[in-house]
């Protein structure tokens, strides 16, 4: 039976636990890791945190760029669309003048002399 094997490795008696866990090198002084977060690492975790740091910095630096460039095709945008916008407006008062000016036209051809 599985269970019962397991059951085995634990002890039941919760005098014998110990309070704290006890580490290796627990001798150390609290102050110590204040210093540093991350405990000790090795050269290649340095590098590893150095180059996300990098990473970090470059993402944040290329967003602002990226928010830099859409701001400015807006910009572009409705500078372009105001401009269409005059444009045919004026195309189409344009062609109302001449179509009143049309209408004038037979209106004065085809109206008797007196």
């Amino acid at each position: 039976m599985v269970s019962g094997q397991v059951l085995e490795l634990v002890t039941h008696d919760p005098v014998h636990l110990p309070s704290k866990p006890q580490v290796e090198g627990s001798e150390r002084q609290q102050g110590d890791d204040a210093t540093d977060p991350l405990g000790g690492h090795t050269p290649e975790v340095a590098a590893a945190l150095a180059e996300a740091t990098a990473a970090i910095q470059s993402s944040a630096s290329l967003r602002e760029a990226a928010a830099k460039l859409l701001a400015a095709a807006d910009d572009m945008l409705k500078t372009v669309m105001n401009a269409v916008n005059s444009g045919i407006t004026k195309k189409i008062a344009e062609t109302n003048d001449l179509k009143v000016y049309e209408l004038r036209k037979r209106e004065i051809l085809t109206s008797p002399l007196t």
